[in-house]
């Protein structure tokens, strides 16, 4: 995987690299989709890898597994190509099922535990995101570095964007602070990647308990308890309490399945347990489960109150 802070830091650009290097040594590689924005460079290595100027710019899964390569470059892992209902990283399941390895590329703003920092820093959240727990399978992260000062240059000399190619979002984001905050966000995150170092054989030794509830802030919670586990190598443990004899999904709340799919993305287990005091439940819950950290969410109210 090459993860960079946003498109246009060479991502792409560096996976056509290492996939020259393959090819030289004899790896059948294989270009399942690839965009290279009419970047001249990105075509130059396009060339030299495959012969021609462009690529599939969407991925044909089906096609992947009848060439059956070594190894397929599959750019822009949160994409979801026009007209498919799943994104790429789902669709590669069954091409690493087949045996064969994949390249591909992502920016830090598609990460979905961090998509609550990316939101304040850029002020939107991405189309799509990765989960975590899928991330955590990669063999190799590299990432692909750039300051704010070079990343400005290499537009202003035309190298990513042509003329009047550049949306005024992404301009914001490229001549203002914000490009380094996230370029600050990755590097912390590839920290923690880091320091957390390979995965115990004894097993978590920390375990963080997250209390989720049915309230629109409670997906924000849940990313911050992930974002935590993440960082320690600990193992995440949602649990959801509800009052006896309430329905699942009453007045357009959360369902339990949608909790589930929500923890499971982050890598995480969910309980549903019944209780009448959702304190003390929650208590019990995290001393049986011998939780290091309990995440809870605050309720916010207005300021009168």
């Amino acid at each position: 995987m090459y993860l960079g802070v946003a498109a246009g830091v060479g991502t792409t650009y560096a996976m056509l690299d290492e996939a020259i290097r393959r090819a030289e040594r004899g790896t059948r590689v294989m270009v399942g989709c690839l965009d290279a924005h009419g970047r001249g460079k990105t075509i130059a290595r396009l060339v030299e890898l495959t012969g021609h100027e462009s690529a599939p710019s969407d991925l044909d899964v089906t096609d992947v597994l009848a060439t059956h390569p070594d190894v397929v470059l599959v750019d822009e892992l949160a994409r979801v190509d026009p007209g498919a209902e799943t994104p790429h990283w789902r669709q590669i399941e069954s091409i690493l099922d087949a045996g064969i390895d994949v390249i591909s590329t992502l920016t830090v703003q598609q990460i979905e535990s961090l998509s609550d920092p990316v939101a304040d820093i850029v002020g939107r959240r991405p189309a799509s995101t990765v989960p975590d727990e899928f991330l955590s399978r990669t063999a190799e992260i590299e990432l692909v570095d750039i300051s704010p000062w070079a990343i400005r240059r290499r537009i202003a000399h035309g190298n990513i964007y042509g003329p009047e190619e550049l949306e005024p979002l992404d301009a914001e984001l490229f001549n203002t602070s914000a490009f380094a905050d996230l370029r600050a966000l990755l590097m912390f995150w590839m920290a923690d990647r880091l320091s957390a170092g390979p995965a115990d054989p004894r097993g978590a030794r920390e375990i963080v308990v997250v209390a989720l509830t049915d309230s629109p802030t409670s997906d924000g919670v849940l990313r911050r308890a992930a974002r935590l586990a993440h960082r320690s190598r600990a193992r995440l443990v949602a649990v959801h309490v509800s009052a006896p004899g309430a329905r699942d999904g009453d007045a357009g709340s959360t369902t339990a399945s949608q909790r589930r799919g929500r923890v499971e993305a982050l890598g995480g287990v969910l309980h549903e347990i019944v209780a009448d005091d959702v304190a003390s439940a929650l208590v019990s819950f995290a001393r049986a489960e011998h939780a290091t950290q309990l995440v809870l969410g605050g309720v916010r109210r207005a300021r009168w109150r």
